[in-house]
């Protein structure tokens, strides 16, 4: 009778499944703080999402969300990583202008 199971030399362990965890959590981390930047145009005066800021709390949770990425952003290999997630939303969402 042949054995049908296959047996891998090498098991991925615990070590591994906490990196591959790490890196997908800071990728989803990148991907969604570039969405503050825009979102704090559209919470402008003339913004369609102005009485977002006068919501108690609101404000202070977005800018601990991106209290993170401001301080990598001052480590010189995560700047562009953080720039191209901010490029990719600002065309995304192509917020209007709200500046007087």
């Amino acid at each position: 009778m042949v054995n049908m199971r296959v047996s891998h030399p090498c098991k991925p362990s615990c070590v591994w499944i906490a990196i591959r965890r790490a890196v997908v959590v800071f990728a989803n981390y990148v991907m969604t703080v570039g969405f503050l930047s825009p979102t704090y145009r559209y919470t402008a005066e003339g913004g369609s999402l102005h009485w977002l800021a006068s919501v108690p709390g609101v404000v202070c949770a977005l800018d601990a969300y991106e209290w993170p990425a401001r301080t990598l952003t001052k480590v010189p290999v995560f700047r562009p990583i953080f720039g191209l997630s901010v490029a990719f939303w600002w065309a995304v969402i192509d917020p209007p202008d709200t500046t007087p």
